[in-house]
């Protein structure tokens, strides 16, 4: 084994502007055209339609949707999104602020952390492939929960660390604090996790000291304070607000008996490949990542070899597999559950290329890195020759404005490769990093915005503005969440036909209204109610619509918007009641 004293580390640190090069490739490429494409629906949308009627009612404790109750999730992401239409007014781009800012930090808080106890190198490294990875590029754009989780959970991890590690009343009480903010994000599992990376990392270390050195009444009460209050006052609003909230929204997601099972299932290593596309282009680093950190773990059970890098690495290692395995037992699967563990994985590979860049005893043989390397760009000109072909009415614009937006991080390359940056020679590669992140998330928009019509309601809540007759009705005949951005961009309410099982059904459930939740045997008498009413649905929905409604009422259509698949297609039409002769 290799003493800690003497590993080796790189020479020439970066430095200067080179330190910066992270946080300049994510402000390059995620800063700006935020409203560039309307909120997808199912993700944003839902986000967006809560915390904007949440600013309308003036309520921030209970979260409605569409008018009724919206339970599944605890409400800090929409106090956040609330807040920033509060300042800016609401849009795509107010809301998308919070994961970039969520990133920023992650980024700072990363770059801080792990420079502090695992070198210079080490720190930069892992803020680089942060920056960098498919994941954070993507996700800086989607107003969902996953970045501030991110950013919540590495808070966790860090403090957690500091405390099991140096004991201490301040590095208790950020843990308790990050862990009560986690759980306010996404639930239970935002503290279930960290305190599982904590467990493992002490059965894996064999360290005595892990349990004994933090201050764990402080950190419960400091978790308990942020977390509890919102959770009591709903609960005295909603009596059976927990058995819905703990038991099925989240124990029994976990185990696939939730009531309506509304989530994707998947294979047991469904999150194989989805890790490694999240860290794209850094994927083919992951096996000797995997390999340090099972190193740092067998020196770390012979203490007088181990070094703080060590534990480090190995803490990083337990906390990504603990997540890691936790959403692969789960029978609820996502493909973006595991971006707030993308931190520690992060960690992982830049260890590996730490240890590739180092040389000597420690680096694996020149195999370990290049078989990965050429398996990972096999796979991905595969699946670019495959998109290519799938999707030839999606054509690239290498326009003005193309080379406009790239032109900051061509600016930023430029300064990485003069030698006052303070980017050692053997990394001026890195340069090119921030132009091909900021042109891959440039292609990224052109498609987003070719498709936006299947993916997002803004376009179609134009028609409807246009079409729409005063106070006209708007329905669906669809479950809400394929269409649900359409009540933000309205700033209306939607009836829902036959939507049962849906995001809006434990709503339902609570505050029944019939003109808002039609069932299909309803709908000859809700269109008596309504003379005209526009309606918004998919092919099969028009014609069940049609069907229903035989000898009542006529269905005409205004609009299409076309999509790949007929299937997905998206109309616009219009209801006219017969008159009674």
């Amino acid at each position: 084994m290799i003493p800690a004293t003497e590993m080796s580390e790189p020479a020439d640190s970066p430095r200067g502007f080179a330190r910066w090069l992270p946080a300049a490739i994510i402000a390059c490429s995620c800063a700006w055209g935020l409203s560039s494409f309307g909120f997808h629906d199912n993700l944003e949308g839902l986000n967006a339609d809560v915390a904007l009627e949440m600013l309308h009612r003036g309520d921030p404790i209970l979260p409605r949707l569409n008018g009724v109750p919206y339970l599944e999730k605890p409400p800090l992401l929409y106090w956040l999104i609330a807040a920033s239409f509060r300042l800016f007014g609401p849009s795509e781009a107010s809301a998308r602020l919070i994961p970039l800012i969520a990133a920023m930090a992650t980024l700072g808080l990363l770059g801080y952390w792990i420079t502090r106890r695992g070198g210079p190198w080490l720190g930069w490294l892992t803020c680089l492939a942060f920056a960098t990875s498919a994941g954070v590029l993507v996700m800086t754009r989607m107003a969902t929960f996953e970045l501030p989780l991110t950013f919540l959970m590495t808070a966790s991890a860090a403090a957690l660390y500091e405390s099991i590690r140096r004991g201490g009343k301040g590095a208790s009480l950020l843990a308790g604090l990050a862990l009560g903010a986690g759980v306010m994000t996404k639930g239970l599992l935002a503290a279930l996790l960290p305190i599982g990376a904590v467990a493992a990392y002490a059965s894996l270390s064999a360290d005595p000291g892990v349990f004994r050195r933090p201050r764990w009444g402080l950190m419960a009460a400091a978790l308990a304070a942020v977390a509890m209050p919102w959770h009591v006052l709903v609960s005295l609003r909603r009596g059976d607000f927990a058995e819905f909230y703990f038991v099925n929204e989240q124990l029994f997601r976990f185990l696939g008996r939730r009531d309506p099972p509304d989530y994707l299932t998947g294979p047991v290593w469904y999150y194989v490949p989805n890790a490694l596309a999240l860290i794209l282009p850094w994927s083919f680093l992951v096996p000797a990542g995997m390999v340090a950190g099972w190193r740092a773990i067998r020196r770390l059970r012979r203490s007088s070899e181990a070094g703080e890098r060590d534990h480090l690495v190995a803490y990083a290692l337990a906390g990504f597999a603990v997540a890691f395995l936790f959403f692969s037992l789960s029978r609820a699967k996502a493909n973006y559950y595991l971006v707030p563990a993308l931190s520690l994985l992060c960690v992982l590979v830049a260890e590996a290329g730490r240890q590739a860049l180092a040389g000597g005893k420690e680096r694996l043989p020149a195999l370990a890195y290049v078989i990965p390397a050429v398996g990972q760009a096999v796979v991905v000109a595969i699946l670019i020759g495959t998109a290519m072909n799938l999707s030839p009415n999606y054509p690239i614009r290498l326009d003005a404005v193309f080379w406009a937006r790239l032109a900051p991080s061509l600016l930023v390359a430029g300064v990485v490769l003069l030698p006052a940056s303070g980017t050692p020679k053997r990394l001026r590669w890195t340069a090119a990093l921030a132009p091909a992140c900021a042109a891959a998330v440039l292609i990224h928009i052109q498609v987003l915005q070719l498709r936006e019509a299947e993916i997002s309601s803004r376009p179609l809540a134009q028609a409807v503005r246009e079409a729409r007759v005063g106070t006209e009705p708007v329905a669906i005949y669809s479950r809400f969440e394929r269409f649900s951005s359409l009540g933000f961009y309205l700033g209306d309410r939607i009836a829902e036909i036959d939507g049962g099982g849906g995001d809006l059904e434990w709503g339902r459930r609570w505050e029944d209204d019939r003109d808002f939740f039609v069932a299909p045997k309803d709908l000859r008498a809700w269109a008596g109610r309504h003379p005209s009413a526009l309606l918004v649905s998919t092919a099969q929905g028009i014609e069940r619509t049609r069907a229903a409604l035989a000898g009542v009422a006529t269905v005409e259509s205004l609009k299409e918007f076309p999509a790949r698949h007929r299937t997905s297609c998206r109309f616009l039409c219009r209801i006219r009641t017969l008159e009674k002769p």
